[in-house]
């Protein structure tokens, strides 16, 4: 009887498996199986969900470093090594490729590689809500999960453009076997981005204006756009490449900021400091999205130590310093505050835009190349602990400080710089006071932290 038993068991186990009982799909990753998934929007939105660290990287991760600030952005003319200073390559580099869907990028172009594997997801995330999702989904749904598709491709061809120029073009998922088309010359930069702007241009008119907190909305995708349409913009004027599609980018951009300073969701109500070291942004007044961080989680990064007083940093150069204007709004060749002539750091401290002081140490360090160390993406405590061994939390990949993705004061610079190139560039509306008390002013008086506060007063006593 216990043979026989036996016997059943194995017999069942044998068909379930011929039923595939036991081939089940994972329940935490994704599969695209056509049938069997894209069924309603919790499908569609997880998918959704993979494009976000590719994305808005925030601080990056651990100890990666792409798109980081402080460990990433380090070719720049800014800031200066010690030593020799990096140059631009000057042989041709026999692969830029890459086929990777990691945040692979060029340090020294701050941008992706060769890597069309994003643009053949973003293809893929439109095909399959077209043809499988759209009839399960309602009219409203279908469009705004378009335009988020749109969206992502949109940003990675931007990305592209701005590191190769010219690109192939691709608004497909192609087969293998399709090789003329895979392996195709390149197409103009101008078409790309013709493009690009058709897919920004949906984007701006069907994406929902909320999807619930910390997802795309039209509002963050705007942002984004802003700076995109601004760089193109910009780029394909001063390099003389299409005076009207330049014109036609920047309208976009101003447009596209535009949305964002009407719908008065966001405002200067925070201090210049708790937007790049604050523990928690939710509910940050100026912060549109941001990348939590946290432990519990195993999500945190290393951007926060490299700010600690302690370890090497590439410093900021006198170009940059010279950029920061007076605490009257002036450049420096200009004010009247005193010492406003002065490099010391000290003087610099006192003389400057507080921005200055939420983002230096107001002494020199040795730990910088050019002595002037950058505290900004660290809190105000990691200058109790220069030249000893810092807390865990700010002195290994354990940084669990928030980083915004897109705020309002990126937004109205955006708006403004637009704005003013279509004026004096393209004859349009002359930027009035109106705009400038929206965009400069505005950040300008936004409130200090407790310490900036402190040092105020005081200057103010002098």
């Amino acid at each position: 009887m216990k043979h026989i038993f036996k016997i059943v068991i194995i017999a069942a186990i044998f068909f379930s498996c011929n039923k595939n009982l036991l081939d089940r799909p994972p329940l935490t990753s994704y599969v695209d199986n056509q049938t069997g998934y894209w069924r309603n929007e919790d499908d569609i939105r997880m998918f959704a969900n993979g494009f976000y660290t590719n994305y808005f990287v925030g601080y990056n991760q651990a100890w990666g470093t792409d798109y980081a600030p402080v460990t990433g952005y380090t070719f720049q003319d800014d800031i200066t090594g010690t030593n020799v200073q990096s140059n631009f390559e000057s042989t041709i580099p026999s692969s830029r490729g890459s086929n990777s869907e990691s945040a692979a990028w060029m340090a020294q172009y701050a941008g992706p590689t060769w890597n069309f594997a994003w643009v053949r997801k973003a293809n893929l995330f439109l095909n399959r809500i077209d043809s499988v999702a759209k009839p399960k989904i309602s009219d409203d749904a279908y469009k705004h999960w378009m335009a988020v598709a749109r969206f992502f491709r949109g940003f990675e061809y931007s990305r592209l453009v701005s590191v190769f120029g010219d690109v192939p073009y691709y608004d497909r998922v192609f087969k293998e076997t399709e090789l003329d088309a895979l392996y195709k010359d390149r197409d103009a930069r101008t078409l790309v981005m013709d493009k690009v702007y058709e897919d920004f241009q949906y984007v701006l008119a069907n994406m929902r204006l909320n999807d619930g907190a910390q997802y795309l909305n039209r509002y963050i995708a705007a942002g984004i756009i802003s700076r995109l349409m601004l760089f193109e913009g910009t780029f394909e004027y001063y390099n003389n490449i299409d005076q009207t599609r330049a014109q036609k980018y920047l309208q976009m951009a101003a447009d596209a900021a535009q949305l964002v300073i009407t719908s008065n969701k966001w405002n200067f109500g925070s201090d210049f400091k708790s937007l790049f070291a604050s523990e928690n942004l939710a509910g940050n007044p100026e912060v549109l999205m941001y990348r939590a961080y946290d432990a519990t989680q195993q999500v945190t990064h290393a951007v926060g130590s490299y700010s600690n007083g302690n370890e090497s940093q590439t410093g900021a150069n006198l170009v940059l310093i010279k950029s920061f204007i007076v605490n009257d709004g002036n450049v420096w060749q200009n004010s009247m505050v005193p010492n406003a002539n002065s490099f010391s750091i000290g003087d610099l401290v006192k003389t400057r835009d507080p921005r200055f002081e939420a983002t230096f140490i107001d002494r020199p360090i040795g730990a910088s190349s050019s002595l002037l160390y950058s505290f900004k993406h660290a809190s105000r405590d990691v200058l109790n602990f220069i030249g000893i061994t810092p807390p865990i939390i700010w002195g290994s990949n354990t940084n669990t400080n928030d980083a915004p993705i897109i705020r309002l004061g990126e937004v109205v610079l955006n708006w403004i710089e637009a704005k003013a190139e279509l004026a004096e560039r393209f004859g349009g509306t002359a930027i009035s006071q109106g705009d400038i008390d929206k965009s400069i002013n505005a950040i300008r008086k936004r409130p200090l932290d407790g310490t900036a506060a402190q040092r105020a007063f005081k200057k103010r006593q002098i």
